[in-house]
């Protein structure tokens, strides 16, 4: 597991914003390219110290954190589904096989006594193909 950065709120006095504001700003950035924003805006936020500097560093340990927690529940999750996965498709593997097994045996014996020889004596099948409601079986 990721160690837990520094909290950044022990790296200054005073946050210069909040996670809540910073999502705002982050969510109407078209407001910043317009320069409606006011100068506490987050968009407006520059790192000019190391005392502040420290703060953002941390921030982003912070975020990068989360990130890897977010990405290693969602390997486990990935992980759950496909056994899930893999538990239910064998039983319907197994029965589709039985099913593609009766019916291509069935076009098979369909073909077989729509045989017709010519003339020539080449053999020639008139059934090609059976029009099921739910399937069109081809050979």
């Amino acid at each position: 597991m990721t160690e837990l950065p520094i909290p950044a709120v022990l790296a200054v006095d005073v946050e210069p914003f909040t996670d809540e504001q910073l999502d705002a700003a982050l969510s109407k950035s078209f407001l910043a390219a317009k320069g409606v924003l006011s100068e506490g805006h987050p968009s407006k936020f520059t790192v000019d110290n190391e005392t502040v500097g420290e703060w953002a560093a941390r921030k982003w340990a912070i975020e990068n954190a989360e990130m890897e927690r977010i990405r290693m529940q969602a390997d486990e999750w990935r992980e759950r589904i496909t056994m899930w996965e893999t538990a239910e498709s064998l039983q319907a593997h197994g029965r589709r096989a039985f099913f593609e097994d009766r019916l291509t045996a069935f076009m098979a014996r369909r073909r077989m006594e729509s045989e017709y020889v010519k003339k020539d004596g080449t053999v020639d099948y008139r059934c090609k193909s059976v029009s099921l409601p739910s399937a069109v079986l081809k050979s």
